[in-house]
């Protein structure tokens, strides 16, 4: 059992944070981004750090090579719907993407808005993972209300578009 605090600074416990979102037994400040049968997409509950987004496979997978085409293509969907809303709502012109496996762990693809200088290296975002780690890189934390701010402008982006425009077929 994992214990925490979420962006907000509410106590959090849980197995599998993934798991636990799905199943709604944790509540995402804000509520999530995005869900549909195949993804979950919402700010990274344990960094104070605005565009920090996550998305994972509703199933709990491993690693990448488990997932399923029809996976595969939502999350790169939600990616460059996540691209497009940090550009027209000018928080980022550009993001990194790094995907998180590892054995018995809930894959996750982490898409973060290039919004300081470090993120413009590439560099592992998990030196982001907490306020110490941020402040030894010389990095602000972001405050909450700018880390809401973010999910209700992709929350808004991803009800105005229609999310999957067509699939390809295989």
């Amino acid at each position: 059992m994992h214990t925490g605090k979420d962006f907000i600074g509410r106590d959090i416990c849980f197995d599998c944070l993934e798991c636990a979102l799905k199943d709604h037994s944790v509540v995402s400040p804000g509520g999530l981004i995005y869900e549909d049968d195949l993804i979950v997409v919402h700010p990274h509950l344990l960094v104070k750090l605005k565009g920090f987004i996550v998305i994972s496979p509703k199933r709990h997978v491993s690693f990448m090579f488990e997932l399923t085409k029809d996976e595969l293509y939502s999350i790169g969907e939600a990616i460059e719907r996540i691209h497009k809303a940090f550009i027209l709502n000018q928080i980022s012109e550009d993001v990194t993407v790094q995907y998180v496996e590892g054995e018995g762990e809930h894959l996750e693809v982490w898409v973060v808005a290039k919004t300081h200088p470090l993120l413009e290296k590439d560099i592992k975002l998990n030196y982001f993972a907490s306020d110490l780690a941020m402040q030894y890189r010389g990095i602000t934390p972001s405050e909450p209300i700018e880390i809401l701010y973010t999910v209700q402008i992709l929350k808004t982006y991803f009800k105005a578009k229609a999310f999957i425009s067509s699939k390809p077929s295989y």
